[in-house]
Parts: C-alpha cells; sequence; structure tokens
C-alpha cells in the first residue's frame, strides 16, 4: 500500500495526507527541498542501512530523507528516492522522527481543500464518471439476475 500510495497523487493533489505526528518521537531537520533527499537516500543505500540502520550515518541520513519525502514537493525527490524510503521505513523505525514541525502542520494533517475552480471541475468530473459506472454495474448486475432465474 505504501508504494502504490504515491501512484495517485498526481489524481488526488488537493488532498493532503501527512503522516500522524508522534509525541514519541523527536523532530526531523526542517526541510529545504532540493537534492539532500536523493543524496540522502543513496547514501542509506550505499552505507548498507537496509541491513543495519542503527549508525549515526544511517540515522542522520534517514532523518533528512523522512523530512524531505514527507514535506516536499512530490518531484522533489527522484522516483527511486519517493519509493524507496519504504524500504527504509521497518529497519530504520527507531531512528524515525517527526516530519510534522509546526502546530499548523499538525492541524492540517489529513486535509482535503479545493484550491482553484479546475479542481472543482476534475472532482465533478470524476464523480459523474463513477456515478456512470455504478450505473452500469447496477443494471448489468440486475440483466445477470434475471438472465439466472
Amino acid at each position: 500500500v505504501e508504494n502504490s500510495f504515491h501512484d495517485y497523487e498526481d489524481v488526488c493533489e488537493h488532498c493532503d495526507i501527512r503522516r500522524k505526528r508522534d509525541p514519541a518521537l523527536g523532530d526531523c531537520p526542517s526541510a529545504v527541498c532540493d537534492t539532500r533527499g536523493n543524496d540522502a537516500f543513496a547514501t542509506l543505500v550505499s552505507s548498507g542501512c537496509l541491513d543495519n540502520c542503527d549508525t549515526s550515518v544511517c540515522a542522520s541520513n534517514y532523518y533528512v530523507l523522512r523530512s524531505e519525502h514527507d514535506n516536499c514537493e512530490h518531484d522533489t525527490l527522484e522516483e527511486s528516492a519517493e519509493n524507496g524510503i519504504h524500504n527504509f521505513e521497518e529497519v530504520c523505525e527507531s531512528n524515525n522522527c517527526n516530519s510534522l514541525l509546526s502546530e499548523e502542520d499538525v492541524r492540517n494533517q489529513l486535509i482535503c481543500r479545493s484550491d482553484d475552480a479546475h479542481v472543482d471541475a476534475e472532482s465533478s468530473d470524476a464523480d459523474a464518471i463513477a456515478s456512470r459506472v455504478y450505473g452500469f454495474f447496477v443494471v448489468s448486475f440486475g440483466f445477470f439476475l434475471l438472465a439466472t432465474q
């Protein structure tokens, strides 16, 4: 699910669902949204952090990758880093950090919003298509029931 989640980000741009803040964790470094997330991912891979994430090199690079992944625009990270972080989440769990740094981030962590009329038009189109598809299946199922009696 975590890897496939990214397949829908371009379709669901108006929904911003962030990782929930965990009071037991420290804060990640502030995101800069440049190449440092990709560099951190490369260091995690080349340093053998998939096998053992307990070194300071692994921990510090996981913090950076977590912050960049959770706070930067979707295309900031290369696809390998964007999806590859999920390979490190379990092994680096003891080195996790909170990527929501401000109280506003915490308040807005599960928000869907309409930024412009374009999103509203897309939503209306999607609703209309979904309604037609649903109607098609209902009618098809009705014909199936009639045919089997």
